[in-house]
């Protein structure tokens, strides 16, 4: 795999070849690790300079439909992204460019593979955020290494492609990158930057100090970097002309054209400039020959650049057939979604249907908790009611009963007295007055069994009161929880023992217990206590 990327990269980096190169190559030069064997034409074509055989060979493949292998999907890509470059059809080869380097991040897992060549692409397309991302992927392998030269001209191509996208700063700072690198420098690369930096200060009005970077570039690039020097030398005149020195400008310009190394882009920049400083200084008839040799090199240069009318119909017939093969696979696309979208509707109808069914559950339980809820608080509210009133009646009996039992004493204090007397009584005298008495302690046992039923009824009201006392105060026992029920009658201790049949001091002392037993503050009452349960 990293001798099949080597071989990509270093195919890929080398200038398409030019007309006129030598025909010897053969299909075993380019056969590499290709499967297909029009592929292979495609390619032997594209390197012998064919062009249009190559595209169109290409075209053939990709319109006929055949499965490819990956590796030969990226092949055709590239091949196809050369032979659109070289007929500048700059926007179709960045689209085969694309899916070439994706191909290749793919099967080589190395999303750099491709920082080599993608760039041109991107640059002639207008892509110029994208071709600074590749640039700065190969630059950061770049750092890897120490390959200078290598490492000053992605600076200086960063640069520029900031400059074409109009972010002159960040152009700047690679720009310094490469000429602070190594200062008084003579490689060709720095004076190509310096040159480039030049053209920024003269955009920016500012010709003198444009003036200076482009004579660096000039001393640079002579007999080295001739495009440079030819660019630096009209930017030069460009200076002079903008400052009123037009006959600075003409020497700068005259001297170009003498040297005989322009390309025809440079030379379009001569003849502009010529026009324009020979009108200025009222040289008509010359003007107007420059001007001439302007347009007519501009025509030639158009008309060579512009996208021959036969591969315009190779490119719509390409397009057409993948737009019916396109047509194609939609059509069954929009077969299979037809069906998915059917089954999807029946889907959530059933889904709408089961939530429509639980939201109704939902509903339906609610109601019934809430319904269910307020006949719980109806019935707790009507059995305290109820309690309540019985708690008051019972109270009533208590305190009736209260007040008896001092009556009751006061008798048996009183039948004390008579037994006394009857010591000293005659025998007819005492059975009179043991029928009286039989007759009086019948009625206190009748006063014994109202105790009993009260105490009976005080145990059956507090029961909900002494499971509740239970549940928070296990330590309580069945005793205390009772007298707890007797206290929350508000009777007193001698009441108390009198119901219970025990010691004043025994309520008292049970009292105390139950007050431990209970978190109760000292200045708090029990009564009140056990009301806030």
């Amino acid at each position: 795999m990293r001798y099949f990327i080597l071989n990509i990269i270093l195919f890929l980096s080398l200038s398409i070849a030019a007309k006129g190169k030598s025909n010897t190559i053969t299909r075993e030069d380019v056969k590499d690790d290709i499967i297909d064997t029009n592929i292979i034409d495609a390619k032997l074509y594209q390197r012998q300079g064919k062009a249009e055989e190559s595209l169109k060979k290409g075209l053939e493949v990709l319109s006929s439909a055949i499965q490819l292998t990956p590796k030969d999907s990226f092949h055709i890509y590239s091949i196809l992204a050369s032979g659109f470059s070289a007929i500048n059809v700059h926007e179709t080869a960045f689209e085969h460019a694309n899916k070439s380097a994706k191909i290749l991040a793919r099967i080589s897992n190395n999303k750099a593979a491709a920082a080599a060549w993608m760039p041109k692409y991107c640059i002639a397309a207008k892509q110029y955020t994208l071709a600074i991302k590749y640039l700065k992927l190969d630059l950061e392998n770049c750092s890897k290494t120490t390959n200078t030269h290598k490492l000053l001209r992605l600076y200086n191509d960063i640069g520029f492609i900031y400059y074409k996208n109009h972010q002159q700063d960040s152009s700047i700072h690679y720009y310094l990158k490469v000429i602070e690198y190594e200062p008084d420098s003579k490689r060709p690369i720095v004076g190509v930057t310096t040159g480039n930096l030049g053209m920024i200060y003269f955009d920016n009005a500012d010709y003198k100090k444009a003036i200076k970077y482009l004579q660096i570039d000039v001393e640079i690039s002579k007999g080295k970097v001739w495009e440079s020097y030819c660019n630096a030398m009209n930017g030069i005149a460009d200076c002079h002309y903008q400052l009123g020195n037009y006959s600075k400008a003409n020497k700068v310009v005259v001297e170009l054209l003498a040297s005989n190394k322009q390309s025809d882009r440079s030379l379009i920049k001569s003849y502009k400039l010529l026009a324009n400083i020979y009108q200025k200084t009222n040289q008509e008839a010359k003007s107007a020959r420059y001007l001439r040799k302007y347009y007519a090199l501009e025509e030639a240069l158009r008309k060579k650049q512009a996208p021959k009318s036969d591969m315009a119909k190779q490119i719509a017939d390409y397009k057409l057939k993948s737009i019916q093969l396109n047509l194609k696979l939609a059509n069954n696309e929009v077969k299979l979604l037809d069906a998915q979208l059917t089954s999807e509707a029946l889907q959530n109808k059933m889904y709408l249907f089961i939530l429509i069914m639980i939201i109704l559950a939902i509903t339906m339980a609610i109601i019934y908790y809430n319904t269910r809820q307020r006949k719980n608080k109806a019935i707790h509210q009507l059995e305290s009611d109820l309690l309540s009133a019985e708690l008051k009646n019972k109270q009533s009996d208590l305190v009736n009963f209260s007040t008896n039992l001092s009556y009751k004493r006061k008798f048996i204090n009183d039948l004390q007295d008579k037994l006394k007397q009857l010591q000293n009584s005659s025998q007819e005298d005492l059975d009179k007055n043991l029928t009286l008495l039989i007759r009086e302690l019948n009625s206190y046992e009748n006063s014994d069994k109202g105790v009993e039923t009260i105490q009976a009824d005080m145990d059956k009201v507090n029961s909900s009161f002494f499971n509740k006392l239970g549940e928070k105060f296990p330590a309580l026992t069945q005793n205390e929880k009772e007298l707890c029920g007797l206290f929350m009658l508000k009777l007193s201790s001698k009441d108390i023992a009198t119901i219970r049949s025990v010691s004043v001091g025994a309520i008292k002392k049970a009292r105390h217990r139950i007050r431990k037993k209970l978190p109760i503050n000292e200045s708090e009452e029990i009564i009140t206590f056990l009301e806030n349960l």
